[in-house]
């Protein structure tokens, strides 16, 4: 009974402590989105054509789990900024690729490269000696949770929370 208590505190604890860990992370990449003029959906959107580089709308609109028409307007703001091109596919003039242009790759590396020091500026914070297992920690929980999430889905499909 004792096990079983302890079990439901620990739930209890991680579970608040994921729900703050999710705000806060919300704020840093909101704070760090502000500084580089953009928002968070974009900026995940360019790294998403970072790294896959010419995907079709509907591809991209699955990958980012946006609506196309949520995504077309996120597009338009990225256009208007002059970071990406939209140009039809040359063996189906129906579908529409999206990729960076020259300009958006050199921003998008830039933002990247400002990324990883903005989190490096968050390392300095944390205890040398608890880096290392805190990294372990977080790998271990994010691999629990696919693993948890893929059993899940596989029994019964998760509504997502928009």
């Amino acid at each position: 009974m004792e096990k079983t208590k302890n079990v439901k505190n620990n739930a209890i604890i991680m579970a608040e402590l994921m729900f703050k860990m999710e705000k806060t992370c919300h704020l840093k990449e909101a704070l760090f989105c502000s500084r580089c003029g953009l928002s968070p959906i974009e900026f995940r959107c360019i790294r998403e054509l970072l790294e896959n580089r010419f995907p079709s709308i509907r591809e991209l609109s699955v990958k980012m789990d946006l609506s196309p028409s949520r995504l077309t307007h996120l597009l338009s703001g990225l256009e208007n900024k002059k970071l990406i091109v939209r140009k039809m596919d040359e063996n189906d003039r129906r579908i529409i690729k999206v990729s960076l242009n020259d300009d958006g790759i050199i921003f998008a590396k830039e933002t990247m490269d400002k990324y990883m020091e903005f989190h490096l500026q968050i390392i300095k914070l944390i205890d040398k000696k608890g880096l290392n297992p805190m990294l372990s920690c977080l790998q271990h929980f994010l691999d629990s949770v696919t693993h948890f999430l893929n059993d899940e889905v596989t029994s019964e499909p998760i509504k997502q929370v928009r």
